[in-house]
């Protein structure tokens, strides 16, 4: 297959990875976020100074926001349109990852299978398919890494390597900081210097400065701005960001331990491959084992030195982890292909194989037990789908029998394909399954609430709230402060009822119209309150003559 039909193939993977029924899955906190930032810079038409819920939001550059902005020019609400940058950025993700592996690799088929592996595991293809930062300073990064790459290679490099390195550079910077630097560049570094040498390094200085020099005029100007336009905020909340790494969902070292599990299906190649006694000699045949495991080993462990840790920040470790366990396969090919695989070689594709073939086979059962547990699946849908993953399980168990590995790889990513297309609309079913959800966001086209200050009832709102609201919620604690109830009318929305807050003799001089009762939580059991509220409008009491 030569390299355009490679290429082209790879975009067809990745249309089904990143781009298909974007519509299914909810804001989660990260995503309401820049939603909420960025539709507050439309209305306000105000892109050097963000504002989240009506408050300045210098946490997170602006780079993702702004591009959210753009794209709510288009359509405020609909995730199809929201998502597709998000999708794009994955896109360049899944090619940096091919065109990186062209040049460590003379094999014509890694870099191939090492992109649509990255593209298929799991938290690549659900981080990209939300419109936060964490896609774009990763795949901005990997970028970056590439030219680098390229650039250390050849003896001599061409400047729009060097420019176009440091314009992606400040590109991940713009668009959450130093986080992809520590968790893909720094790695990549220690790898790089300590399977290639510090030499080629050395050597392309110049060039390393220059793309420093314009990182640095790209990603500075913002926060130039920022610190000269509001330099005590500025200075607040660099502290705050630099201390919630600190102390602000600290887990054990270990925590990030289990990284292969977030991969999905690839889970037990990068254990495989993970396995040095086993996996060193057989990979150095088709790729350079030291280099990947030593970037994917100082990505896990860079990242389980910080105290602050969250699955999402996993996404750096896929990038490599996916490329190792490409490598894996394709010395798979080659063994079996030239009848020199090894007994360990054949336990592991046994597993992979009967695990995911089974998976496969069971998913018809699967889809009844769903129908039958109320979720609403039409009866040819039951059919027809579970025919194709029937024949999915089937091929697998067909290609283990026939030892043809790269009929199981493309399986592997067939599998993940068919998942997206067919079995990702199910889950929105089983994400809410709380059967009396009721967003908020029915109400942003009431009539009567249009033009009222809404206020929230406590002191922190969540942001999928405001999200789905469409508007600015000021917080505010009724217990201990009334005085937004001396500019009436007013829209309230509080977990309880405005009588079991208000005072008796406050109330007395309101009429409260409860316009609705809506529950955000997704799941069935223990809902949270700060979902589920009541929307009241409170005005002044008429008098009577």
């Amino acid at each position: 297959m030569v390299k355009k039909h490679q290429i082209l193939l790879l975009l067809v993977i990745s249309f089904f990875a990143f781009f298909t029924h974007n519509e299914v899955q909810p804001s989660d906190i990260m995503e309401a976020r820049n939603l909420t930032t960025a539709r507050e810079v439309v209305t306000s038409d105000n892109w050097l100074l963000p504002t989240m819920n009506g408050k300045l939001r210098l946490e997170k550059p602006p780079l993702p926001t702004w591009i959210s902005a753009v794209t709510m020019k288009i359509s405020m609400y609909n995730y199809n349109v929201l998502r597709f940058p998000a999708a794009i950025i994955s896109t360049l993700l899944v090619l940096f990852m091919f065109f990186l592996v062209r040049e460590m690799s003379a094999d014509k088929w890694l870099p191939f299978l090492a992109a649509a592996t990255v593209a298929t595991s799991f938290y690549v293809f659900y981080m990209g398919r939300t419109q936060t930062w964490d896609i774009y300073c990763n795949s901005f990064m990997l970028g970056t890494v590439w030219l680098l790459f390229r650039s250390w290679k050849k003896e001599k490099s061409t400047w729009i390597e060097t420019i176009l390195a440091g314009i992606l550079m400040g590109l991940s910077f713009l668009s959450k900081g130093p986080v992809a630097f520590y968790a893909v560049l720094l790695p990549f570094l220690i790898a790089f210097i300590t399977s290639y040498g510090i030499q080629p390094v050395r050597t392309k200085w110049k060039e390393v400065l220059i793309a420093l020099f314009i990182c640095l005029a790209i990603s500075s100007w913002w926060y130039l701005f920022i610190y000269f336009s509001h330099p005590e905020l500025a200075s607040f909340v660099a502290k705050k960001e630099s201390g919630a790494w600190i102390g602000h969902n600290v887990k054990p070292w270990y925590h990030y331990w289990n990284f292969p599990v977030q991969s999905g299906i690839w889970t037990i190649a990068i254990v495989a491959a993970l396995i040095f006694p086993y996996a060193s000699s057989k990979i150095k045949t088709v790729a350079n084992y030291k280099f990947i495991a030593l970037w994917v080993w100082s990505s896990v462990i860079l990242l389980s030195l910080m105290p602050e840790k969250k699955e999402r920040y996993l996404l750096p470790v896929l990038l490599p982890a996916g490329l190792l366990a490409a490598a894996y396969f394709r010395y798979l090919i080659q063994a079996f292909s030239e009848k020199k695989a090894t007994s360990g070689d054949k336990i592991f594709l046994n597993i992979n194989a009967i695990v995911l073939g089974g998976i496969a086979t069971l998913i018809p059962v699967g889809l009844y037990i769903l129908s039958k547990k109320g979720i609403d699946i039409p009866v040819w849908q039951i059919g027809l789908y579970g025919i194709i993953f029937l024949t999915v399980g089937i091929l697998f168990f067909s290609s283990l029998r026939k030892k043809n590995v790269f009929a199981v790889w493309g399986l592997m990513v067939g599998f993940m394909v068919l998942f997206n297309l067919f079995l990702l609309p199910m889950t929105k079913d089983i994400v809410i399954s709380n059967r009396d959800y009721k967003s908020i966001a029915q109400m942003r086209e009431d009539l009567r609430l249009k033009e009222l200050p809404f206020y929230y009832n406590g002191d922190t709102v969540r942001m999928e709230i405001v999200w789905e609201a469409g508007r600015v919620i000021r917080e505010n604690n009724f217990k201990k402060n009334l005085q937004p109830l001396k500019q009436l009318p007013i829209v309230m929305v509080s977990s309880k009822k405005v009588e079991e807050f208000l005072p008796d003799t406050t109330l007395s001089r309101l009429d409260c119209e409860i316009v609705g009762q809506y529950d955000n939580n997704l799941g069935k059991k223990k809902k949270d309150d700060c979902f589920l509220n009541y929307i009241t409008i409170i005005k002044a009491k008429r008098e009577h003559p």
